[in-house]
């Protein structure tokens, strides 16, 4: 079982210009606010949206953005934040993702339950369609304080993914 609840975290001013995405992200959302929850088998993981989110958004786009590609067969992902440290190895097995993984911290410090059950076998629509809850939730956000970043890319690439979601997901 595989799940994105995005919650609803509080908004900040952001008055600055940021250098791209990644940076917008801590600028636009307190550290105490409204956490964004991933269901790994059945455990859920509290994820920070201005201390965790940002340092693993760029792999979660190009995550998505290769697995769309007709010639996609594995990946690895590293989530990399000092409360939400996760690492995980994807390969294609026809219409699902086989994800291994190993966790090293997480809030609560449950890694040990989240290492006995590494392993994940989800349909990739669906590990799409959760992930694409979770971007949306970004842009719409950073949209709606009109945050200004000087390098948009990942900012557009994240929109592009949004514009065209695969078959079968609900974003």
């Amino acid at each position: 079982m595989f799940w994105i609840q995005p919650g609803s975290p509080t908004l900040l001013d952001v008055d600055e210009i940021a250098e791209n995405m990644y940076e917008a992200i801590p600028l636009l959302y307190p550290v105490d606010t409204d956490y964004m929850i991933l269901s790994w088998n059945r455990i859920p993981i509290a994820v920070n949206y201005h201390t965790d989110v940002y340092v693993f958004v760029y792999d979660i786009v190009q995550l998505l953005e290769d697995i769309q590609t007709a010639n996609f067969a594995d990946a690895y992902v590293s989530t990399g934040s000092s409360d939400f440290f996760a690492q995980w190895w994807i390969r294609k097995e026809k219409d699902e993702l086989v994800i291994d993984s190993h966790w090293d911290t997480v809030v609560g410090n449950y890694e040990f339950l989240l290492n006995e059950r590494s392993r994940l076998t989800v349909e990739t629509a669906v590990l799409t369609g959760e992930w694409l809850k979770l971007l949306r939730r970004l842009v719409d956000d950073l949209t709606s304080k009109s945050v200004r970043m000087k390098d948009e890319d990942l900012f557009l690439r994240t929109k592009a993914l949004l514009a065209r979601p695969p078959s079968g997901t609900e974003a």
